[in-house]
């Protein structure tokens, strides 16, 4: 597994990513991006580029970000057809009036319903009805003017059309934040 990570400074170095091997052909990519600008994440395994490599995201600035959203859902781990699935939302402002979600799938919108509220954090689940590419938006703010973080998914879970399967937080399009961990999985698939 090779991976380069480079953004507005050029490429982070071995101190500003790295990788580990979680379990027998599962790896960790964690990295840190030191300034607010886009990044460009290139994967490799056995000497190629994976099918969806390079990944693009962007960075912005701790004050920033208002909110974040992770979980399965958005971030595309063990996602199956036919099979709920499920994110959470942060807004620090705790009111569900300040989060909209549209979720587009292969066959038109897909509705995501709020299921779950503890403190801040808002869970949302859905169930995507066929194979494909979802394309998951969430709007955190005031309507005129939101923090917008976009995800894209692939059901049946996030296999892609290389020998790798791609997943993690650190390959969302944007909603990461300057010097805040992140991490990217990476398990090569073997017949």
């Amino acid at each position: 597994l090779r991976v380069k990570i480079s953004g507005p400074k050029g490429i982070l170095g071995s101190s500003g990513f790295a990788i580990e091997n979680i379990q027998k052909g599962k790896f960790s990519v964690i990295y840190r991006p030191p300034v607010a600008g886009k990044y460009k994440i290139e994967i490799m395994v056995a000497g190629r580029e994976i099918a969806s490599s390079p990944y693009t995201v962007e960075i912005g600035a701790q004050k920033d970000l208002i909110g974040w959203a992770k979980g399965p859902g958005v971030e595309g781990i063990h996602l199956k057809t036919r099979n709920p699935t499920w994110f959470r939302v942060f807004t620090p402002t705790a009111s569900s009036r300040d989060i909209t979600v549209a979720i587009e799938g292969p066959a038109g919108n897909v509705g995501a319903s709020q299921v779950k509220v503890i403190d801040s954090v808002f869970t949302y689940a859905y169930t995507p009805k066929h194979d494909g590419k979802y394309s998951i938006m969430v709007a955190i703010g005031p309507k005129k003017n939101p923090t917008v973080l976009s995800f894209v998914v692939t059901v049946p879970s996030t296999i892609l059309s290389g020998p790798c399967k791609i997943w993690g937080t650190g390959i969302a399009s944007c909603g990461i934040q300057v010097n805040k961990k992140v991490t990217v999985y990476v398990q090569p698939i073997t017949e």
